[in-house]
This record gives structure tokens, sequence and C-alpha cells, in this order.
């Protein structure tokens, strides 16, 4: 099984300017396994005024297009469609699939958080979805892991279309995802609150998973 990519929240209350540098220095970070695919705007990250929230996207998209990695948008198609962005996701509280899909395009990505409802991956793949995400983003709990892990490895077994484990994912956890058959690992705290930096945040996870590989496959 090929290893995960790595799929970036942004940090809330985020200042662009600031962030710019340590977004470009995770994006650069050399990696042992996986590689970053798609950095997501998160919605506590983007201000509530329009043009703030259009400024701070203008700010950080090239930084992370021109490395050839898409950048998406939570919940706000409308902003994802008149952008340049690659793509949307709707969380559960989001504006859903149909939405997001109906704003953005058959030519962007759309994906969208089911936490731990089968069915509603389901429909959601029915539907045309780019991607399931699973998990509780912010539970740490080994039994709220444990189901999220056999979401996931449920979801790899049944379906083709591609998974995103919402975490919490660090060093100690993404072996397990990624071992269960999550196709991507979306990190945010672990990555960005790392003592050494976020570039070394990111580089523990991705050495972790290529441990774990390694030990699997001698």
């Amino acid at each position: 099984m090929a290893a995960p990519a790595f799929y970036l929240r942004t940090p809330p209350a985020l200042e662009p300017d600031s962030f710019a540098g340590r977004l470009a220095a995770v994006l650069d970070a050399p990696l042992e396994a996986g590689a970053v695919e798609a950095v997501l705007l998160c919605r506590a990250s983007v201000p509530e005024n329009e043009a703030a929230a259009r400024a701070a996207i203008d700010r950080l998209r090239p930084i992370v297009q021109d490395r050839g990695v898409a950048f998406l948008l939570e919940d706000r198609p409308d902003l994802a469609a008149t952008t340049g962005c690659d793509g949307v996701e709707s969380s559960a509280e989001g504006p859903g699939y149909r939405a997001c899909r109906k704003a953005v395009g058959d030519g962007a990505s759309v994906g969208v958080v089911c936490g731990s409802s089968r069915h509603d991956a389901m429909v959601a793949g029915e539907n045309g979805a780019d991607y399931i995400a699973f998990g509780p983003a912010h539970d740490d709990g080994e039994e709220a892991l444990a189901e999220a892990l056999g979401l996931i490895a449920w979801w790899a077994e049944m379906m083709e279309l591609p998974s995103v484990a919402l975490g919490p994912v660090d060093a100690a956890t993404a072996p397990r995802y990624a071992a269960a058959g999550a196709d991507f690992l979306a990190l945010d705290r672990p990555v960005w609150d790392h003592p050494d930096g976020p570039a070394a945040g990111l580089a523990a996870i991705a050495a972790a998973v290529a441990r774990a590989e390694d030990a699997a496959g001698s």
C-alpha cells in the first residue's frame, strides 16, 4: 500500500503575512514518506470580512499552488469559485456537497467531512465527492481513535474514493491511520505547534510513517 499523502489544515486566528513564511517552510520540508498534496484554509482562519478573506487567500494561495500543491477552502464555495482555488471542503456544519459543487463546477475538487457516519460517506461518494474525511478532528480519546481507524479501514476495503484521516494526527497516530488505509493524513496542531518549528513537526510525522512501513515490510 502506498504511503498516505499529507494534507495541511491552517491554524485558527491566522495572520496571513506572518503565516506565509511558516507555510512555505513546511511545503519545502524534505520528507521521508508521503508528500504534501493539499492545504486547506480553514473557516476559522478566514476573516468574516470578505475583502480581508480575499486578501488572505491571495496572499497564501500562490505559495501553495506554485509548489504544485492544491489549495482548498473550508465551507466557502463562493470564494473558492472566484479566487482561483482548487476546490472546497464542506464540513459537517457547512453548505453541503451539492451547494459546493454547484458553486465551483466540475473542474474543482469537493471534499466532504462525514465524521463517523458511514451513511453520509456513502451518499457523498454516490453524489460525486472527490474525497471523504473521517474522524474526530479535536477528540484524542482512544475510543474515538479506534472508531475512526475502523471507518477508514472499512472505506479502504469497500471504496476506491480517497479518504482523509482528520485526526488528531501526530507521530504516534499517523502510522496507525496509514496502516488502516487512509489516503491522506490531515495535519494541524502537531505541525504548527511543534517546538522546533512546523517543518520539523511535519518531518517527524513523515518519519514515523516511514519507520512503521519499513517495520511492516521487514
